[in-house]
């Protein structure tokens, strides 16, 4: 966490949960600070190292400042799009986010008890996309990602 917070500048630290279910994933949920807390899976902390998900979990602190600063007029896939892109410059290692974000589409990805009361929560992946299927927006955020490899 200490290297996600570092790399975004998060000056206080979210409250960390475990998210039910098998699958690997994770959500923040915004605050005026950023991110209030991450929710992750047991599934998510075992598949990814350490740089992984830290990358994800920057990438999650980055889209809680983007809904908190208005983005969320912006179409949801672009938020998703542009937090990538963000997240990747921050940690200065854009291959690591990219790992993440393909071992996490490979594998089941779904969770368990998704509070009603708060259904824009912003999740790393789309916890109802069935493992190894990607929507488009899961494509466009690869293709991105691997257009700054090069």
């Amino acid at each position: 966490m200490a290297g996600a917070m570092l790399a975004t500048g998060t000056h206080r630290a979210p409250q960390l949960f475990r998210l039910a279910g098998e699958g690997a994933n994770a959500c923040v949920v915004p605050s005026a600070r950023g991110a209030k807390a991450i929710a992750i899976t047991r599934r998510m902390a075992e598949l990814l190292t350490l740089a992984e998900l830290e990358a994800a979990l920057a990438c999650l602190m980055v889209r809680a400042r983007m809904e908190h600063r208005g983005m969320v007029t912006l179409n949801a896939d672009d938020v998703k799009v542009l937090a990538d892109a963000q997240a990747a410059r921050l940690i200065a290692y854009p291959p690591t986010l990219c790992r993440a974000l393909e071992k996490v589409l490979d594998t089941d990805h779904s969770v368990e008890r998704v509070p009603d009361v708060l259904p824009w929560i912003p999740f790393f992946v789309d916890p109802w996309t069935p493992a190894g299927g990607m929507r488009n927006t899961d494509s466009r955020r690869l293709e991105e990602l691997r257009s700054t490899l090069s």
